[in-house]
């Protein structure tokens, strides 16, 4: 889950610094989750000899704040400010785990954003 937010984080992030102010661009942190809900709608696995891949895919909505930087008004230097963007998407996620190992956390994962529609940024 922590592959899932941070891509959503990142897609975030592209949105909030993508916003059109009057007085020029906004550089933004990498945001944090304040809230993530997640509809799994589709599960699928398979097998190869003793690897063991799942792969899931659903949607998401949710709320992530960070700082930003951007141009004071007037051109005086430069200010430091908040921005909340509310998310909506769909996902992709995948792990896989050597099935002759002891447990524990899969041995590799990817997450995608298969589909963005962020719902507003507030900066």
């Amino acid at each position: 889950m922590h592959t899932l937010v941070g891509a959503v984080a990142e897609q975030a992030r592209g949105s909030i610094e993508g916003e059109d102010l009057p007085n020029g661009p906004v550089n933004a942190e990498e945001p944090q989750c304040d809230d993530l809900d997640l509809t799994i709608d589709e599960i699928d696995f398979s097998r190869a000899n003793d690897e063991l891949t799942i792969t899931f895919d659903g949607a998401f909505s949710g709320h992530f704040s960070g700082s930003v930087v951007l141009d004071a008004p007037g051109g005086d230097g430069l200010m430091v400010s908040s921005a909340d963007s509310e998310v909506a998407g769909r996902f992709a996620l995948w792990a896989s785990w050597q099935l002759s190992a002891a447990g524990g956390p899969p041995a590799e994962s990817a997450a995608e954003v298969t589909h963005w529609a962020r719902s507003s940024v507030l900066i």
